[in-house]
């Protein structure tokens, strides 16, 4: 699932609206960049309330974590929300571009931090990630569902 986020977040698709890669990619590639204020409190809550639920297609099961991606610092209390979300067991991986507050970033992300926050110069430059994401998500989903089980 993907929602943007300014003063007012919006769901843009919920975890069941795609069932291939070729389509969450198709509509990656179709994304139109939301600019404005930055309300990560706002924006992680409304996670939280609209996009972990069972309606959107979240899994009772499923390892829950969320990828913040934000090119500024929060003008509201993001660190509440994400503590809200972690106490929870969502785990936060929190990824910066431009002119992102790194402190913020290490606040909000998941512990260990040298796996859960990233921080680029350039919007261009996430690509550079991909591949080292991919890897800790699924490491760090196995671990997690290894320990449960």
């Amino acid at each position: 699932g993907l929602s943007q986020y300014s003063s007012d977040p919006h769901t843009e698709w919920e975890l069941s609206t795609y069932s291939t890669r070729d389509q969450v990619l198709e509509a990656v590639r179709n994304l139109r960049y939301k600019g404005g204020n930055t309300f990560t409190g706002l924006a992680l809550t409304h996670v939280l309330e609209q996009n972990l639920k069972a309606e959107a297609g979240a899994r009772l099961e499923a390892e829950k974590l969320v990828i913040l991606l934000t090119d500024g610092k929060s003008q509201d209390d993001a660190n509440l929300a994400a503590q809200t979300l972690k106490h929870l067991g969502i785990e936060i991986f929190a990824i910066g571009v431009k002119n992102a507050d790194e402190a913020e970033l290490r606040q909000v992300a998941s512990e260990p931090l040298e796996l859960t926050v990233y921080n680029v110069l350039d919007f261009p430059l996430l690509s550079s990630l991909v591949g080292k994401l991919t890897r800790v998500l699924c490491t760090r989903i196995k671990e997690k569902s290894n320990k449960e089980t």
